[in-house]
């Protein structure tokens, strides 16, 4: 993970205004990036991202390979284990090492009962509250 926040054991954070805020998680596959973007320069737009949506950026699982996609498995777990209520992913293909989206997007809401929320293209956004169940 690249980015971290105070996490209360309700899944959220406060902000300084003292805003409760809900927690997302970001997922990036490196070999997805465009050329010449590092997952560093990526970083800071999730956080914006999360922002403007109105959650809490928790951190950002990065996969390096383009195979065994391990950091998956770490963010389900995370989502899980701090109740966030959604992931960002960049675009939808970084969702697409184990099999075509919308299978992996659905799998992932379905494993933690987080949003997949994608930063480009913008989208309709449906409501915070959980998808599924843990």
């Amino acid at each position: 993970m690249t980015h971290q926040v105070a996490i209360d054991a309700g899944g959220s954070t406060t902000d300084a205004p003292g805003n409760v805020k809900p927690l997302m998680f970001g997922y990036l596959r490196v070999r997805q990036l465009a050329p010449g973007v590092t997952p560093g320069d990526i970083s800071a737009q999730f956080a914006a991202f999360a922002d403007l949506e109105g959650y809490a950026l928790a951190g950002v699982f990065v996969d390096q390979a383009h195979y065994a996609p391990a950091a998956l498995g770490a963010l389900i777990d995370a989502v899980k284990q701090y109740d966030a209520r959604a992931v960002a992913v960049p675009t939808i293909h970084h969702l697409e090492v184990l099999g075509k989206q919308p299978a992996l997007d659905k799998f992932v809401q379905r494993a933690t009962g987080a949003l997949v929320l994608t930063m480009t293209p913008p989208q309709t956004r449906p409501s915070r509250s959980r998808t599924g169940s843990s």
